[in-house]
């Protein structure tokens, strides 16, 4: 959930330690909504449009249709909140690909064989999803992920395959909790700003070679700001994520920074593009941080979202890893329905 919770911190998704990173299990989705919807006076909650908008082409009230649109784009982008009483469920499908190539040793002591290992990772993610409007300003969120995955390894040698290895798992991710409060509201030049704290838990399978957890608790804080500027709406996020230590283990800090562009194209459509960075240190094992350097993962989004009635949205993501560090790719669709309690 950052679009399901700082996804993950996309989707992201959104996309977390190193080994997640790498896996690309979290793209981003993970989720994190953050604004206020009782407070954007040219923002209009569902509940002020009356229904006969969606009965017909010759019945629309186009700019309501369209603030609808965006607002509903804005809430899952983590750009706004629900207002208090409203409750909205949503299925989020992720798929991931990841593709790397390493030289790897499989000769004896002394007498090294170098081959290249290359790996393909296909992962599925199922992520449910429910968010709740609070009074004073604040959200709460919840998200459990389901994930699938496939592994192929191929080792060749001098380009002649030598050897070829598939592997599936499938399991429950890390279950996560965040808290979204208002702290300032957009006046004149000032922007929306939100704070969301975080908690990603360690309910998830962290065994073996399909590590759908990251086997420990993890705490996080988000920042972000938002601004309209017509016909766009200027998003800017930055978080940062720790895991506690257990067992001499110190996973990665993680360092977030988001930039996204909202833009309503018609009454019940609108679309976005940005850039999702995460910079991860090294973990340290007793206090020594591991061999190799910090990761760096960069993502550009696009996405598209269609209001289909006054309650539920489709939306479609696509994202196109920037870095060596980041999925090549993942495309997700998410179906949101909003109710009151």
């Amino acid at each position: 959930m950052r679009a399901l919770l700082l996804g993950a911190l996309a989707g992201s998704a959104l996309c977390t330690t190193p080994a997640h990173a790498q896996d690309g299990l979290r793209g981003r989705d993970g989720a994190v909504a953050l604004a206020a919807a009782q407070h954007a006076p040219t923002l209009s909650a569902p509940s002020s449009t009356p229904a006969s908008a969606y009965d017909g082409a010759l019945q629309v009230d186009e700019t309501a249709a369209a603030e609808r649109a965006l607002e509903r784009t804005l809430v899952r982008a983590g750009a706004l909140l629900l207002p208090p009483g409203a409750v909205e469920m949503e299925s989020l499908l992720r798929f991931t690909r990841i593709e790397r190539t390493a030289p790897a040793n499989i000769g004896a002591p002394g007498a090294p064989i170098i081959v290249e290992a290359r790996q393909e990772r296909d992962a599925a993610d199922a992520i449910v999803g429910l968010r709740l409007g609070l009074p004073f300003d604040a959200q709460a969120e919840l998200a459990v992920p389901l994930s699938a995955a496939r592994v192929r390894t191929v080792t060749a040698f001098s380009g002649a395959p030598l050897a070829e290895d598939d592997d599936d798992g499938a399991g429950l991710g890390d279950v996560v909790l965040s808290l979204t409060k208002t702290v300032l509201h957009e006046e004149g030049a000032r922007p929306d700003l939100f704070v969301a704290f975080i908690y990603d838990s360690a309910t998830g399978d962290d065994e073996g070679a399909f590590a759908f957890g990251s086997g420990f608790h993890e705490l996080g804080l988000a920042l972000t700001a938002v601004k309209r500027v017509d016909p766009l709406v200027l998003i800017a996020s930055g978080s940062y994520q720790r895991a506690l230590e257990r067992d001499g283990v110190q996973p990665s800090d993680q360092y977030g920074l988001d930039l996204r562009a909202v833009l309503a194209v018609s009454p019940t459509m609108s679309l976005r593009f940005g850039l999702e960075q995460t910079y991860a240190t090294r973990p340290e094992f007793g206090g020594v941080p591991s061999a190799g350097a910090d990761q760096l993962i960069s993502t550009f989004v696009f996405g598209a979202a269609g209001a289909l009635s006054r309650r539920t949205l489709v939306d479609f993501e696509l994202g196109l890893g920037l870095t060596d560090d980041a999925p090549d790719y993942y495309l997700q669709t998410a179906l949101p329905f909003r109710f009151s309690y």
